[in-house]
């Protein structure tokens, strides 16, 4: 039996935020009926939007897109303008947006889409009103809508694009990076870029976290070194519970995040999904923060796992 190499578990792969390199690659291959179907919602979508919005004159940018032009804002616009069309739980299938957007005009024109959703705020003006909000969004303004289903699917798609294309999509995007939003999206989008990434948690630490979602910037990482430090940022730490940041880590960073995982159930000695990550890692460190653990409510059973994934060195470490 291998008991040095990592195999991300099946259980975990719906959660992953999937990356370039990362260790799970399989990836669904673009939608060819995604570019008729958001055409078409589009044209049932646009017509409601005019008579009440505060800006209706922002609209131009997705009627020029539904009529072929490589506006990256309207294509962005166009997709806030369906999306609101659909109820919450329906809005699974719109997520071949993105791949309607690389369809048309390519993948690196869907990265850009993808960073000019920061920039739309379209909302209800206020509750109970018809009246809708549509503008641009306030810089660095804090955001609790990510990770977006559109960003995802482009970020799953560059994540086995070809070399060339991934170049193209991200030079195309490294100029759209001008504030907290847009750089925490293209962060998100090609996560290789680790001066971009580095940026992110420079400002995250330094601010003790401002007041926004740092999901995207969790599943960005890709250093054990970026995860410990941002792990001591109380506002950014109460992310890390969620199972799709959890086990993205692992698919980017791997085993080595083991001790700060180690530090944060000492924090919460009883999370039960973060011993089973510990349990599936392969290293006699992971396995000696299990065996330190025991005395918790669901280490015994972490415990036992790993021993039986592992059970030359459990022989060799004296569990």
């Amino acid at each position: 039996m291998d008991e040095t190499t990592f195999v991300i578990p099946e259980q975990w792969w719906p959660h992953i935020h999937q990356r370039r390199g990362g260790l799970r690659r399989e990836v669904e291959p673009l939608d060819t009926d995604a570019e008729a179907f958001f055409q078409v919602e589009l044209e049932k979508a646009l017509p409601r939007w005019p008579s009440i919005v505060d800006d209706p004159a922002l609209l131009a940018h997705a009627r020029a897109y539904a009529d072929g032009e490589a506006d990256r804002f309207g294509a962005a616009l166009a997709a806030h303008l369906v999306r609101w069309t659909y109820a919450y739980d329906d809005r699974g299938p719109l997520t071949v947006i993105a791949d309607a957007w690389a369809a048309r005009h390519g993948l690196a024109f869907a990265a850009s889409a993808a960073i000019e959703l920061g920039r739309v705020h379209l909302e209800p003006a206020k509750a109970g009103s018809d009246r809708w909000t549509l503008a641009t969004a306030t810089p660095d303004s804090p955001f609790y809508f990510w990770p977006d289903q559109f960003a995802t699917r482009v970020r799953r798609l560059l994540a086995v694009a070809s070399d060339a294309e991934y170049a193209e999509a991200t030079a195309a995007i490294d100029d759209l990076r001008v504030d907290l939003r847009t750089r925490s999206i293209a962060a998100y989008l090609v996560p290789d870029q680790a001066d971009w990434v580095d940026e992110l948690c420079a400002l995250a630490v330094k601010r003790g976290g401002p007041k926004t979602d740092w999901t995207m910037l969790l599943c960005s990482i890709g250093s054990a070194e970026q995860f410990e430090a941002l792990a001591g940022v109380g506002r950014v730490r109460e992310y890390i519970d969620y199972l799709n940041v959890l086990y993205t880590l692992a698919d980017g960073i791997g085993p080595a995040i083991a001790p700060t995982l180690g530090r944060l159930l000492d924090r919460k000695p009883n999370s039960e999904t973060k011993l089973d990550m510990l349990a599936h890692f392969p290293t006699d460190e992971a396995f000696s923060l299990l065996l330190d653990r025991q005395g918790t409510k669901h280490g015994p059973a972490a415990l036992r796992s790993a021993v039986a994934r592992y059970p030359e060195r459990a022989q060799r470490l004296g569990s």
